[in-house]
């Protein structure tokens, strides 16, 4: 791509700001319940609700010091952890308790203690700007992205990459300039939440065509389709996308839409207020 400063010199629309995307608690309806000790064969097993068995095993095998081998991990029904049971903090805890005590081991976190110890959406904080032309096409795009992953390290550092992959996903992008980071802060610490990554980006990113439709004068539907990729058009990272249905997926949106906006603004009120949105 070119040089993107120099395009934002030349673009007849450009809009920038600054955002910022909360930390989140995954509120899974089933508790953290662990249950550990030794079989028959000497073997520690712990019977969880580890959604990564094989991630765990190894998490576990690090905290505690018990070897892979003589380390068993059990799948009890997961439920909907939402990510934060790929952590292995509870499990570790309970293996270590059966290590010392050399008994069997069980812990259930009670609502309040599962709020305190367990992960969350990471927050983010990022200053972007965007340039397009008269018709609405994206000429180029500059975000610098920020995440606060708390305490501990897990999984931070593939989180950059997602945002680096998910910011203007699925718009073409011709010109970009973009950085990634993340850093240890003393706030509660950041794991796997679904979505992983694309909630910070989009943040940004999202608010960014908005504000630009508005800019314009466009509707967000339209630039939005403008600038969905097309068959031949790539990433952010320069690789083709597997699959280009956005553009059909969006013809099929637009009665929905334009119908949504109808209905919207016959009963919109100055007492109370209604809009479509679209993202």
């Amino acid at each position: 791509g070119q040089d993107t400063a120099e395009l934002f010199e030349d673009a007849p629309f450009v809009v920038e700001g600054s955002f910022y995307s909360s930390r989140e608690p995954h509120l899974p309806i089933e508790p953290d319940t662990v249950l550990g000790y030794f079989d028959a064969d000497g073997v520690l097993v712990i019977q969880c609700r580890a959604q990564a068995l094989h991630d765990s095993r190894g998490e576990i095998s690090a905290a505690t010091g018990q070897p892979e081998d003589k380390l068993r991990i059990i799948q009890n029904p997961t439920g909907g952890s939402f990510g934060n049971s790929i952590t292995s903090n509870t499990y570790s805890l309970v293996a270590t308790a059966v290590q010392n005590l050399g008994i069997p081991c069980t812990l259930t976190l009670s609502w309040e203690e599962s709020s305190h110890t367990t992960g969350k959406r990471g927050a983010s904080f990022s200053n972007a700007r965007l340039a397009c032309g008269k018709d609405g096409k994206i000429i180029a795009a500059e975000f610098d992205t920020g995440l606060d992953h708390g305490a501990y390290e897990e999984l931070g550092d593939d989180l950059t990459t997602r945002i680096a992959r998910f910011t203007y996903f699925p718009y073409f992008v011709p010109n970009v300039a973009g950085l990634a980071r993340v850093a240890n802060t003393n706030h509660a610490f950041a794991c796997a939440y679904r979505g992983y990554g694309s909630p910070q980006a989009y943040t940004h990113s999202e608010a960014m065509m908005d504000m630009m439709a508005e800019k314009i004068g466009m509707d967000p539907f339209d630039i939005r389709y403008i600038n969905v990729a097309r068959p031949g058009q790539q990433n952010l990272n320069r690789r083709f996308f597997r699959d280009y249905p956005m553009e059909k997926i969006m013809d099929l949106l637009r009665p929905l839409y334009e119908k949504a906006k109808e209905e919207a603004k016959a009963r919109d009120m100055p007492q109370k207020r209604r809009g479509v949105g679209i993202a």
